[in-house]
């Protein structure tokens, strides 16, 4: 649940939106109109200052001015709106969520890292996606099988603490607590027993690769000519990007590429029973008679 609550405040922070026409339901009590030069305002902010992220940069700011949303006015005449009340999240992801589409700017930017899932799509591809997933949220599934996850991999967690607490060691405990979630998510999503909480180095790679790549392609809205940068590997950045896209695809095509046969083809006996998100796109795409592409199989699964 960590992985999505982290792209959802990415996706309310970053959509990149035009003034007054998207912008319906919320008041924008605060508005910083820096022009052209908004754009080495911020970065050097969060470069050479705070050494932030972007969204902490941003969230720091609504913070200052009483958790009023914020308007940046960027290169090539476009807006960015970071927002983090309740009243102005519920009002973008539910009241008015037909008005704040996912803009061509914020799609390119962050397609490397999403591709065409939930969180980077608009109109009847996310409205597909989006009607499939909410089968997994069901009383029926939420009992049986949620509940049981999450409450075996909550006695790991527990061990993890009594561990530490009979040593008196000191540590972050945002750290068991990230693996805790995405020990969990995996299970409730691939059906995929992993153990980060012990410490298994091809689940903790993804989980660091995982967080490196928000970082990186959030630094994408504040870099002008990011896609010739990233074309020709020019900065260390893309360079880093190129990378751990690479590790992420690895891991969640090793996911994908377990629902198919010998002869490369979706199997039956891998659908058989399946409750996971990625059997329930399997299966709705089954019905209807549609076949998913690999790689839009890689985005589903990882979004």
């Amino acid at each position: 649940m960590m992985l999505f609550l982290a792209l959802a405040l990415l996706a309310v922070l970053f959509y990149m939106l035009r003034i007054g026409k998207y912008t319906k339901g919320i008041e924008i009590l605060h508005t910083s109109q820096w022009g052209l030069g908004g754009t080495w305002v911020v970065a050097n902010e969060v470069v050479n200052k705070q050494k932030d992220t972007i969204a902490t940069y941003f969230n720091r700011a609504i913070r200052h001015h009483g958790w009023k949303p914020i308007q940046w006015s960027a290169v090539g005449g476009k807006h960015v709106y970071a927002l983090n009340h309740p009243d102005d999240i519920k009002c973008l992801l539910k009241d008015e969520f037909g008005c704040f589409i996912k803009g061509p700017e914020a799609y390119d930017i962050l397609y490397s890292f999403l591709g065409d899932g939930i969180f980077n799509t608009n109109g009847e591809l996310w409205k597909d996606q989006r009607i499939t997933m909410s089968h997994m949220f069901n009383r029926r599934l939420l009992r049986e099988r949620m509940s049981t996850v999450f409450g075996t991999h909550a006695q790991d967690l527990v061990n993890v603490f009594r561990k530490a607490a009979q040593s008196g060691m000191v540590f972050n405990v945002q750290v068991p607590f990230y693996c805790y979630t995405f020990d969990c998510i995996n299970m409730i999503a691939f059906n995929r027993e992993v153990n980060s909480l012990a410490g298994i180095q091809g689940d903790v790679e993804f989980q660091q690769s995982f967080d490196i790549l928000q970082a990186h392609v959030t630094d994408r809205f504040v870099t002008p000519g990011w896609k010739i940068l990233a074309k020709f590997q020019l900065t260390e950045t893309e360079r880093r990007v190129t990378k751990h896209v690479g590790i992420i695809n690895k891991y969640v095509y090793e996911v994908v590429d377990s629902y198919y046969n010998e002869a490369g083809e979706i199997s039956d006996d891998a659908l058989q029973g399946d409750q996971t998100m990625t059997g329930l796109f399997l299966e709705a795409a089954k019905q209807e008679g549609t076949t998913y592409s690999r790689k839009f199989l890689r985005d589903l699964v990882f979004n």
